[in-house]
């Protein structure tokens, strides 16, 4: 019920402006914001499926695509700018994706962290603590070699340890839900090494969290 209460204040946020346009250019200006919001809101309920949110994905999107660079753009594209300092990372309409390779993080087909990916760990989680009206879906995925099963069981167990650490440097538990999705999803081409080294991965997805979803709602009244 939650989600759907949230999906429905997205919508009426996108009555709104509606509402608000009139003739002539303005009305053109308050349809291409109309679209913003709509298209946002897809997007937005895609990537939250994935995370197990797809409510919050969808109210994101229309949030972001309606408000374009105000609060919740600003707040992100800020956070987006520290974590490239640190990590591989993309800024999305939704959010901000920060990608790690297997072979920086783990050995070979193990789900124990490596001594020297600590380090790179503790500059993401300093990051993350900065920005706390953030949520984190810690995505793990394989290549498509060896059986569905270990493929699932390790992107899994991969993303806990990611999970584990960020916890551990100080990341709130309550911020960070950790989701293993086997093969899918694939980055490359699986059927040549490169593409299968990119496949396999661990990935943050990064989203604004309820408190500054509420703030930029606020600031629209």
């Amino acid at each position: 019920m939650k989600q759907i209460f949230k999906v429905l204040t997205s919508f009426l946020i996108v009555v709104f402006f509606i509402g608000c346009a009139t003739e002539g250019d303005n009305a053109r200006a308050k349809k291409g914001t109309l679209l913003g919001a709509l298209g946002g809101a897809a997007v937005g309920g895609l990537i939250g499926s994935q995370s197990g949110k797809a409510g919050q994905g969808a109210l994101i999107g229309g949030l972001v695509g309606a408000l374009g660079g105000g609060l919740i753009g600003n707040y992100m594209d800020k956070q987006a700018a520290e974590l490239e300092k640190v990590a591989e990372t993309q800024r999305t309409e939704d959010g901000i994706i920060v990608t790690m390779k297997d072979k920086i993080l783990f050995d070979v087909n193990k789900a124990e962290l490596k001594p020297e990916s600590k380090n790179s760990l503790s500059k993401i989680a300093d990051v993350l603590r900065r920005y706390p009206k953030t949520d984190i879906t810690v995505a793990g995925y394989t290549d498509s070699t060896g059986s569905s099963k270990n493929n699932q069981d390790l992107s899994e167990n991969r993303a806990k340890a990611v999970e584990f650490s960020l916890i551990n440097n100080g990341v709130k538990s309550n911020r960070i839900t950790a989701r293993g999705f086997g093969s899918e999803n694939p980055a490359a081409d699986n059927s040549t090494a490169d593409g299968r080294a990119q496949n396999r991965r661990v990935e943050l997805h990064i989203v604004p969290n309820d408190d500054l979803v509420s703030e930029a709602q606020k600031e629209q009244k």
